[in-house]
């Protein structure tokens, strides 16, 4: 019985996978193999507020400075979250892009991307989780995959605990796959037949091996 749940698994994890939003895995830009493409800057009149669950959030924008500030403080944090989240960009050209802002708060926040596919399907893809700043500036910052089949794209840092979390210059870059690198090597290795022993033995010696 085992075996054949073991095989739907893996049938599900490949239907899922296909034509979905790939993530670099821990990539940076090679400024020695090209050059970033046209960006796609993110203005303020395109952010809207998001909120849910049980909390209060305030939001509010600081235009006293270059850039506008975009501020969430969330208070009596039960569950849900609060983000600003940009107006989704429709039918992206599929490819690598970078999305970076700047942020500055004093809790844990997850930046977590809404991908629309052209069917209409919906998808919340968590793309890491964001340290605290401890009130200074930080760069919050990931390269991402794009494929074809996306009818709609948004980016958003979201807070789930009572805190303050701010951003500004919000990017989205286009990134040519020659200045894609990555901080080490890494391989994908692929089991036949779908034994159960693949999930009980192989893998875990593969995970005590990292």
């Amino acid at each position: 019985m085992k075996f054949f749940k073991l095989i739907w698994l893996c049938v599900a994890v490949v239907l899922l996978c296909k034509n979905q939003p790939v993530l670099a895995l821990q990539p940076q830009t090679n400024n020695q193999h090209g050059k970033k493409g046209a960006a796609i800057t993110l203005s303020i009149e395109y952010w809207q507020q998001g909120n849910w669950g049980t909390n209060t959030a305030n939001f509010s924008i600081d235009g006293s400075t270059e850039t506008n500030i975009m501020r969430i403080n969330m208070k009596e944090y039960i569950d849900g979250d609060a983000k600003w989240f940009f107006k989704p960009i429709q039918k992206l050209a599929a490819g690598f892009y970078e999305f970076s802002q700047q942020y500055r708060s004093n809790v844990e926040t997850r930046l977590t991307m809404r991908f629309t596919n052209d069917q209409g399907q919906i998808r919340f893809i968590n793309l890491d989780t964001v340290p605290s700043s401890a009130g200074i500036w930080l760069e919050a910052k990931r390269i991402i995959y794009i494929p074809q089949n996306n009818r709609l794209i948004s980016i958003f840092q979201v807070i789930t605990s009572n805190g303050l979390l701010e951003i500004t210059k919000s990017r989205l870059e286009s990134i040519p796959p020659s200045a894609i690198r990555f901080q080490q090597g890494f391989v994908s290795v692929t089991f036949d037949d779908g034994w159960e022993t693949t999930y009980t033995k192989a893998l875990p010696n593969f995970h005590s091996t990292r």
